[in-house]
């Protein structure tokens, strides 16, 4: 509490602006512990939206997906940078992406963060924060040069966005070091993410069964014997060559 005159004046060890929290020290701590919380809350409502057995298809899915992806994106040229180096937002924002990938592709909740995302065809946040925090710098390029930002460059430049989204998401499959965890999914689809994101496009996600057998899940042996209910991975339904 500060006096002006006579006046108190309320303190904060943060302030607000333009939906932007920064705290004491100038940085963006806060704001990634407010607006999380925020994207979780809609994201469990709208999983009602997107049970596993029926509900919409996955386009429509996705576009709800991206929708609430947005709460957590928005401003993010600004913070991209120090989100990178904020582990403590990361793990947050990861479970986020868990909850809501499972949604998209109709997954068992216990798949793994980067099998359910991949399978969903929602890239990591923090590579799409990056990758607006580059398109920003962009055509603040192309303002500052005095130049007419075109339908044809934009397209261009978000063609070429998604592509560079995709391939550094491939490196980062490639750096991880425990993959016991959804390692079917990422070693058969990391080298495929392009191919896989267009097989989306064109004929949409799988269904909740199909899920199972990729992901290992529900009556599947390995499954089954992870969980203690069966002996060995052999029991139950086996899983298909190639995905084991």
């Amino acid at each position: 509490m500060l006096l002006v005159g006579n006046t108190p004046v309320q303190t904060s060890p943060y302030i607000k602006y333009l939906g932007l929290t920064l705290d004491e020290n100038w940085t963006f701590g806060t704001h990634f512990q407010s607006v999380v919380p925020k994207a979780v809350k809609a994201a469990i409502s709208l999983g009602h939206l997107m049970p596993n057995i029926g509900g919409p298809v996955w386009k429509a899915r996705k576009l709800y997906a991206t929708a609430v992806r947005s709460i957590i994106l928005y401003g993010a040229p600004v913070w991209a940078d120090e989100l990178q180096h904020n582990r403590l937002a990361l793990a947050e924002i990861r479970r986020f992406e868990r909850r809501l990938a499972v949604r998209v592709a109709r997954l068992y909740r216990t798949t793994a963060t980067d099998a359910a995302c991949i399978l969903a065809g929602l890239p990591p946040l923090h590579l799409e924060a990056v990758s607006l925090a580059r398109r920003y710098n962009f055509k603040k390029r192309i303002e500052n040069q005095h130049r007419v930002l075109t339908n044809e460059i934009s397209v261009q430049l978000r063609k070429e966005e998604n592509q560079r989204i995709l391939a550094d998401w491939k490196k980062e499959l490639y750096k991880l070091t425990n993959i016991s965890s959804g390692h079917r999914v990422i070693m058969a689809l990391r080298d495929l993410l392009p191919e896989w994101q267009a097989e989306l496009e064109e004929h949409g996600a799988l269904d909740y069964r199909t899920a199972q057998i990729i992901t290992g899940h529900g009556v599947f042996g390995d499954f089954l014997h992870r969980i203690g209910k069966e002996g060995s991975a052999s029991a139950g339904v086996r899983c298909i060559k190639g995905w084991c």
